[in-house]
């Protein structure tokens, strides 16, 4: 079924837009989509449709600012910060375009450098607030958002990437009986500081010995603080991690632990599922935890960063508890998924003190450990498993969470309500 506000669209972009992709795979054959490039034709631009203009966004400085305009690369990493790009904008700009920044592999809302300029631009050019949207994979913004950066009113939207990609992009294995010889599953391709607690918590709780656990490579928060705090690098050699001659943290059948696996969003998704369905309870470790209380100052919203780490256990079929900041197991329920609430206590997803919310998090992951195998528990893992396939749902879950916050913003600055 087509969708009737995508077909009154026409949306333009430069290459690789994950919006336009996942809407590609939900919606086939009804996203009208153009390449810009040095060939593109101005004058078949349909002033009929509502244009729009998908970029994603670059999230570091280059060095090549205002670099002249025959070195521009349309597909290259920080192509949106030359003069190019501006006076590609500009143009149109002057025939009634949209303008949507692709960030929906991320959620962040650091007030950086990088968008400060970037905004300061679009002002320069006189393109009003109500024609740029900021599109990124923050739960906060379920239904949209008008935040303030910096004097600027930008216009955020709720795109839930990861719960598509995840679907079209991992390959899961229809495994049964498979016996459960370890307890935890903890993946981390990058350790930060509270994937480190909580990786601590588990060995301080002796559960350590009888699971599964991943290290590919260390942030520069956690080797900072391995320098200074003697006991944070003692905890970090009793777990096998050395900052000073580092080793990766392998499973065995591991698809590699090169830089570009590390760094590589591609491989995401290129790991052994066998793994998940060999432990008892996958501990995911997301990406944020509490980052608001410690740069708060430099953030124009809260963060809630539901990515493959959560939905692999959800897809895969096994159960989860999830490390992350609050209410993000209260967002999976806003999707329509069960989480293990009455069977064990979720209160850890609330839990304003750090160090008491990986604590609940790990008695929460034990009282799951217990019941594992249960029909309680079975039954939402299978419930799950199923919801996460049905296309329909997810149409649903776009619609209501990026397709009508977007289409009413748009339809009401072109006044076709």
């Amino acid at each position: 079924m087509k969708n009737d506000f995508l077909s009154k669209c026409n949306f333009y972009g430069f290459s690789g837009s994950n919006i336009l992709i996942d809407l590609n795979k939900l919606y086939p054959n009804t996203i009208q989509n153009y390449t810009i490039d040095d060939s593109f034709d101005f004058n078949t631009i349909d002033s009929s449709k509502i244009n729009i203009l998908v970029f994603t966004w670059s999230r570091w400085f280059m060095d090549y600012y205002d670099e002249p305009n025959e070195k521009s690369i349309y597909e290259k990493q920080g192509f949106i910060y030359t003069k190019k790009f501006f006076e590609l904008v500009k143009k149109l700009s002057n025939k009634k375009f949209l303008f949507v920044i692709d960030n929906v592999m991320e959620s962040s809302t650091f007030i950086t450098p990088e968008l400060v300029y970037f905004l300061g631009k679009f002002k320069q050019i006189g393109i009003t607030n109500d024609r740029l949207f900021l599109v990124y994979n923050n739960g906060i913004d379920l239904e949209g958002k008008l935040v303030d950066v910096n004097g600027y009113k930008l216009n955020t939207l709720h795109f839930p990437h990861f719960f598509i990609s995840t679907l079209f992009e991992l390959e899961i294995k229809n495994m049964v009986n498979v016996e459960k010889t370890k307890d935890f599953l903890i993946l981390n391709r990058r350790l930060g500081y509270h994937k480190f607690q909580l990786l601590n918590a588990i060995k301080n709780n002796g559960l350590l010995e009888n699971s599964l656990f991943t290290v590919l490579s260390i942030n520069p928060d956690l080797r900072d603080l391995i320098i200074s705090n003697k006991m944070v690098e003692n905890d970090c050699k009793e777990l096998g991690i050395n900052n000073d001659d580092f080793i990766p943290i392998t499973l065995p059948n591991d698809v590699g632990v090169f830089g570009d696996v590390i760094k590589g969003d591609k491989y995401l998704y290129n790991l052994n599922v066998e793994w998940f369905h060999k432990t008892k309870v996958n501990m995911v470790s997301e990406t944020f935890f509490d980052i608001k209380s410690e740069l708060g100052d430099i953030m124009f919203n809260d963060i809630i960063h539901i990515t493959e780490k959560t939905w692999k256990p959800i897809h895969i079929g096994v159960p989860f508890v999830i490390g992350a900041t609050n209410n993000h197991v209260e967002t999976i329920r806003n999707f329509g998924f069960k989480t293990f609430e009455g069977i064990i206590n979720e209160d850890y997803d609330t839990e304003t003190n750090p160090n008491k919310k990986i604590n609940k998090i790990v008695n929460s992951s034990i009282e799951l450990l217990k019941k594992y195998n249960t029909k309680e528990v079975l039954d939402i893992v299978e419930y799950n498993f199923n919801l996460f396939k049905d296309i329909e749902h997810k149409k649903q879950i776009v619609e209501k969470f990026f397709l009508k916050p977007f289409e009413k913003l748009v339809m009401k600055k072109f006044s076709l309500i």
